[in-house]
């Protein structure tokens, strides 16, 4: 059962306020699980003796500039699926060799959503933890991360919303993770990010999206 057929269900005066409170109530679930990750990573992180030879610990501030790739079905209802392309830059402190608090902005955009002329662009500011698995004998390193905050979304085919805007600023959050190659002590490729991304612009549906944003760059560190 969807929060869609819920809320059908119930009186139209409060159709909206239905669909505002599940939303809400499922922000409030994501944020405990993403508070309950970054008390486990720290924990672990903190039990684990650092390594003077690691990268995070001798360099602990990182500045990484990304290619983004995101498949969407935002801002229309349904699937409406299509693509956007973009980049974005982060940054991210390392408080040992295994987590790391990260803030990230990406900006992307399609001007010939589905072949219909109109164009959008969606920006996403979002922060939170990033926990790594540093592997012994190898420059791989995989990790895990999950963000939380404001996607905001401009163009043409943004003014579906009440009011006619051009541009609207929602809650958003990301869960994946990806594989970094360590290049040099300071250089570190990205090879590949992969995040399911939520976004809940106003669609004269459901109010929500489920993305799939594809990431790729370098990061240098300092």
């Amino acid at each position: 059962m969807t929060i869609q057929s819920i809320c059908a269900a119930v009186p139209a005066a409060v159709r909206t306020k239905c669909r505002f409170a599940a939303h809400a109530a499922g922000g409030i679930v994501l944020l405990f699980a993403s508070l309950t990750f970054v008390c486990i990573a720290h924990a672990q992180a903190a039990s684990s003796p650092p390594s003077p030879d690691s990268p995070e610990v001798s360099h602990p501030v990182e500045v990484a500039f990304d290619f983004d790739y995101i498949h969407t079905n935002a801002p229309v209802a349904g699937c409406g699926c299509f693509s956007l392309l973009g980049g974005g830059i982060s940054g991210a402190y390392y408080y040992g060799p295994q987590f790391a608090l990260v803030a990230e902005f990406s900006k992307t955009n399609n001007d010939n959503v589905d072949n219909t002329g109109h164009e959008l662009t969606i920006s996403n500011y979002l922060m939170g933890g990033k926990f790594l698995f540093p592997l012994r004998k190898t420059r791989i390193v995989p990790y895990t991360q999950i963000l939380m905050g404001v996607s905001r979304d401009s163009g043409f085919i943004a003014q579906v919303y009440p009011g006619g805007s051009s541009n609207y600023s929602v809650f958003a959050a990301s869960l994946g993770g990806g594989v970094d190659y360590r290049l040099k002590h300071k250089l570190t490729l990205r090879l590949f990010k992969v995040d399911y991304l939520v976004t809940t612009f106003p669609n004269r549906a459901d109010n929500h999206q489920n993305n799939l944003r594809v990431t790729s760059g370098a990061a240098l560190r300092f």
